[in-house]
């Protein structure tokens, strides 16, 4: 770029609006029947990229370029660099302090499948044309960076901020791979039947969903989503270490940990980018932020660093950005009507405080007061005044959100909406505006975000943030409303549940607290009265809890659970929510158990927070319920949640499970919970129960005791685990003297315990030529996995003539043998036949001995020794004479006579 803009609007009054008002108002002369032009604030915005050096937008749009020039007078040339000159490197925006990555070097592979890059260029070869949906972080622009430096002659790769854009500039004899910014119902589909059409491949990198075609068109197009593997962000961070100049100055360990503590399933660290900005933070702070730093703190200074630069161009940002970051997020938070969630543009322009827009440029109010002045009568002034006025309120506050869009702080989502980016700037700020309504104790009015089911969870991750002492504090003041209103039904249901999840925890509360607790719980109760019946499978259920799959009355159902066996009731609950409160009820029976326990709930754990997923820490609010019923006998039908328990301890009454109950833990699962309640118990219990149990696992294979241990290693690891290391091994082997076995069953023993596995083999061993099956197709895999110890049985198996027993004798010689050389000599006296399979299983450093042993038997006498001789004699080496001889021993040629 040879023009020096900054000398050049200098010195004619120019701003960057002043500019981008120009070009847009010359560029729609020269296109009238263009209606995607972007607006005069995006224009701007552009020319203070070109400012900085940045010119691929301006490169892309050749129309708006050629408009740019003819406007300051100059060739195009002079105001752009090439599209062909590319840099050498690329940069890290995300993190400055990062070296860029070199011509040579690769991004960091975030698994075995590399990166996004790596992954579009595989998606974009095999199909015509690939749409990958990618958020914000994923590796967007640096796939594009990257195939501007290493394919820039045979893949056009550039950004758009709309999908039109790339219609209207794309090669068409060219690949193309383009980066889709902004997403437009208007015009997205008509631009998409537009590249549709192209025949060359088309890859488009966007972070939200492909817009919906044809169906004639549709096959043209295949979808891909960004996915990673678990462990990703260990390996960027160490990548990223290993970058660094003072790679000690990064607390990997503190970091990973800091991660799994508040972000276990990737939900706010989601993608490079947006972990990148944390282990920047982690590097110039010389440490990982601590369990105590909360999500708000990291995003003030990410927000910080991030309007402190977007302030360069736009001063307005650096006075005013992060208060308005803050106020939208509040506004959208306490504003009902409005989702909490991606809103469209036009939504966020109406969450804008009026005064939250830049200021006019003073070279623009002058040349508007100075258009005033010229009017030549009053009337012609007063009517260039209204102009000047709209002129200088118009557009800004969609230049307010066009800036927050361009500096990535609103960004698209996966519906095309804009929401505050990254994930955990949007929580830390989120969590701000929640902690300051809280603070102010209104239940009516925090109760309000609560009851709504976009602003639940947010509410709910606060509530499990504060201290118990906080919580009471909090449920005291909703306590004290004198009047239920939705505000306050809300706060005490949202408070239930978040002291029963602290239970969950481990939270035990103290004497003091139990008053406050019980007033709770009673409220809970009386509203949980007032609830409607949805279906008979599903529980009475929180007013403004409620949700109809399974998943989550399962985990309402523990909350409360743990709640009433925690807290000293009050006073015995109604019938109708016994099995909701067991902790609280005077006559609970399992005959009574209500439907949703038995066809609604039957894993329970999987349902529950990542850290209270352990059924051995939980099992005992089952059996706690269990020991409160007042049954006589087990009824038929019992909640799988309370079935392990009933097998292990049977009814307060002294009765024991029934066989159903004991089958139904063989068959449907229960017996993972089983196993996992038992894990940390003795032997002795262990035992006992998988005696009881043994019989009816076999009756669902059908009497066979191996494929019952196989089966249940398929359906229930755990509880196959606790079955094979506790199964009297006397009773094993006397159901493998009954059972009928044969040689298919060796393929699937290897994950069988030592001794049950050789069990197994030896019985089989024992039937090989009384009962001889179908030889498997892996014998010789199966026969390689058997070690030293198992040479007895591969002896055992030399029995059979065919491919098991060549294979077995093949296997000693490699592990013993002198054994083996033993076992030949044994058999040569004593079954000439399984000589055989000696003979011709030995390697050719032991033929030797082989045929010292012919000799001395006799080998005239050995029916199949000819046929051993001959096959050996071509490789005998320096026995090949003593071969030959021993062959004419064994079948005399007599002396050959020519042919006459």
């Amino acid at each position: 770029m040879s023009l020096d803009l900054a000398s050049y609007l200098q010195e004619k009054g120019l701003s960057n609006r002043t500019v981008g008002q120009l070009v847009h108002d010359a560029w729609k002369k020269r296109e009238p029947k263009r209606h995607d032009l972007p607006q005069p604030s995006s224009i701007a915005v552009k020319f203070g990229d070109l400012q900085r050096g940045k010119s691929t937008w301006w490169n892309n749009h050749p129309q708006a370029l050629a408009t740019l020039a003819d406007l300051l007078g100059c060739a195009p040339e002079e105001l752009v660099v090439p599209a062909r000159e590319v840099a050498s490197e690329i940069a890290f925006a995300e993190f400055d302090e990062l070296p860029p990555l070199g011509r040579n070097e690769e991004p960091c592979a975030l698994d075995e499948y590399g990166w996004l890059g790596t992954r579009a260029s595989y998606a974009f070869q095999q199909g015509v044309h690939v749409w990958f949906r990618a958020p914000h972080g994923a590796g967007k622009t640096l796939t594009i960076e990257y195939l501007k430096q290493r394919s820039s002659g045979t893949v056009a790769a550039f950004t758009a901020r709309k999908l039109l854009e790339v219609t209207r500039n794309a090669e068409p004899a060219m690949p193309l791979v383009v980066e889709v910014e902004l997403a437009d119902p208007t015009t997205d589909p008509g631009a998409l039947r537009e590249l549709t059409s192209r025949r060359t491949n088309t890859c488009i990198l966007s972070p939200f969903t492909r817009p919906s075609l044809g169906a004639q068109q549709e096959d043209r197009w295949t979808d891909h989503e960004f996915e990673v593997q678990r462990g990703w962000r260990e390996r960027l961070i160490r990548w990223t270490q290993g970058r660094l100049p003072e790679s000690g100055k990064l607390d990997v360990a503190g970091l990973l940990d800091w991660l799994e503590d508040i972000d276990p399933q990737l939900e706010l660290f989601a993608t490079p980018g947006e972990l990148l900005p944390v282990v920047a933070w982690c590097h110039r702070n010389g440490r990982a932020p601590s369990q105590k730093e909360k999500l708000d703190a990291l995003a003030d200074d990410f927000l910080g660093r991030l309007l402190d630069v977007a302030g360069q161009r736009h001063p307005f940002l650096r006075r005013q950005g992060r208060g308005l970051v803050d106020t939208l997020v509040k506004q959208r938070l306490l504003t009902l009507g409005v989702p909490n969630a991606a809103l469209p543009r036009d939504t966020w322009l109406a969450l804008l405080p009026t005064d939250a827009a830049p200021t006019t440029p003073a070279d623009e109010i002058r040349r508007q007061v100075e258009a005033v002045a010229r009017g030549r009568t009053a009337q012609a002034r007063k009517k260039r005044a209204d102009e000047a006025i709209t002129a200088l309120t118009a557009g800004r506050a969609t230049e307010t959100v066009d800036c927050l869009i361009d500096h990535g702080v609103l960004y698209t989502q996966a519906n095309g909406s804009l929401d505050i980016h990254p994930v955990w700037v949007r929580r830390g700020l989120e969590r701000r505006a929640l902690t300051n309504e809280l603070r102010a104790g209104d239940a009516t009015r925090w109760g309000l975000l609560a009851a709504d089911r976009s602003r639940q969870l947010a509410v709910d991750q606060l509530l499990d943030e504060l201290s118990p002492p906080v919580l009471i504090e909090l449920a005291a003041k909703a306590l004290a409303v004198p009047r239920i209103d939705l505000g306050t039904t809300a706060a005490i249901e949202a408070l239930f549940s978040a002291f029963a999840r602290r239970m969950i925890e481990g939270w035990k509360p103290p004497s003091v607290h139990v008053p406050i607790l019980q007033a709770i719980g009673a409220q809970q109760a009386a509203l949980l009265r007032r609830a409607v019946d949805v279906e008979a499978t599903i529980p009475p259920l929180p007013l403004t809890r409620m949700e109809v799959y399974s998943s989550w009355h399962d985990l309402y159902t523990f909350e409360a659970w743990i709640f009433s066996l925690h807290v000293p009731r009050p006073f015995s609950v109604a019938p109708r929510l016994r099995w909701l409160l067991p902790g609280w009820a005077d006559d609970l029976r399992l005959a009574s158990a209500p439907q949703h326990l038995y066809y609604r709930s039957r894993d329970f754990v999987r349902h529950l927070p990542r850290h209270a997923q352990n059924p051995a820490d939980l099992g005992w609010i089952a059996r706690e319920v269990l020991r409160r019923c007042n049954d006589e006998e087990a009824p038929e039908q019992v909640p799988d949640v309370l079935l392990p328990w009933l097998v292990i301890d049977g009814l307060p009454c002294g009765a024991k499970a029934r066989p159903e109950h004991f089958t139904k833990i063989t068959q449907w699962g229960a017996g993972e919970t089983l196993a996992d309640i038992v894990r940390g118990e003795g032997a002795e219990l262990h035992e006992r129960l998988v005696i009881e149990l043994w019989p009816y696992v076999k009756a669902h294979a059908n009497g066979h005791p191996v494929w019952a241990l196989l089966q249940q290693q398929s359906r229930a690891p755990r509880f196959f685990q606790t079955i094979a290391h506790h199964l009297p091994r006397e009773m094993f082997e006397q159901d493998l003297a009954e059972a009928k076995l044969d040689m298919n069953e060796v393929e699937h023993l290897g994950s069988l315990p030592d001794d049950l596995r050789r069990m197994v083999l030896h019985a089989i061993a024992r039937r090989i030529g009384t009962t001889p099956g179908a030889v498997p197709m892996q014998t010789e895999k199966f026969i390689d996995s058997l070690g030293l110890d198992d040479v007895n049985l591969l002896v055992q198996f030399t029995s059979d003539l065919y491919s098991v027993g060549s294979a077995a004798a093949r296997r000693v010689f490699e592990l013993d043998p002198v054994r083996a050389l033993a076992e030949a000599r044994a058999a040569l006296e004593h079954d000439l036949k399984s000589a055989g399979i000696w003979f011709y299983a030995a390697p050719p450093k032991h033929w030797s001995v082989l045929l010292d042993m012919l000799e001395s038997y006799g080998v005239e006498r050995v029916s199949w020794a000819p046929r051993w001789l001959a096959r050996k004699l071509a490789h005998a080496g320096s026995e090949a004479p003593r071969v030959f001889r021993l062959l004419d021993a064994a079948t005399p040629l007599g002396t050959p006579r020519p042919p006459s």
